[in-house]
């Protein structure tokens, strides 16, 4: 008889163990099911804002035929209202770039001494997006290097001023 007793007791420990731990389980389950949800939730904004052409993160290397479209291309503008656009300009551009631009949005324009600056530059921004002319490099100096595409995802590479016209319509 006490050794039925103490079965049952032990059987009834054992239940009351296993009944906490799956309960305990479950509940943590649920919380991170509903953590998920809630994260995938919050995540759906973000990822239109990404989207829209204002967030995104752009880089455009100045060659010559961006120059020329200063007159129809508002480049000043276009820094001012975009939170993450940046110029960078090539050596061989750098004492035909003149922009006005306001002194609080002068970081968005970097102007190279080289054009392996312009790579490292590139490199070390890490934008979404990046356009570039590479017949307008330099003689001997128009190949991108391999690994541009590990730092950048989009590459967009313009032929002319049509092409650019099309990026940045007015």
């Amino acid at each position: 008889m006490v050794n039925n007793r103490r079965r049952k007791s032990n059987q009834l420990i054992l239940g009351i163990t296993l009944a906490i731990g799956i309960g305990t389980s479950c509940y943590y389950l649920w919380k991170s099911l509903q953590n998920g949800e809630d994260r995938k939730i919050s995540d759906t904004p973000i990822k239109d804002a990404t989207n829209d052409k204002r967030n995104k993160s752009r880089c455009v290397v100045v060659t010559s035929s961006v120059i020329d479209t200063m007159n129809v291309i508002p480049w000043s503008q276009l820094l001012e209202d975009e939170e993450d656009l940046v110029l960078i300009v090539i050596p061989s551009c750098k004492d035909r770039f003149h922009l006005k631009l306001d002194p609080r949005f002068a970081y968005k324009v970097i102007r190279c001494d080289t054009v392996l600056g312009v790579w490292s530059c590139i490199k070390s921004l890490k934008k979404q997006e990046l356009y570039v002319n590479l017949e307008e490099f330099p003689d001997g100096e128009r190949n991108m290097p391999d690994d541009i595409p590990r730092y950048v995802p989009h590459i967009t590479y313009w032929k002319n001023e049509k092409d650019i016209l099309t990026t940045f319509p007015i």
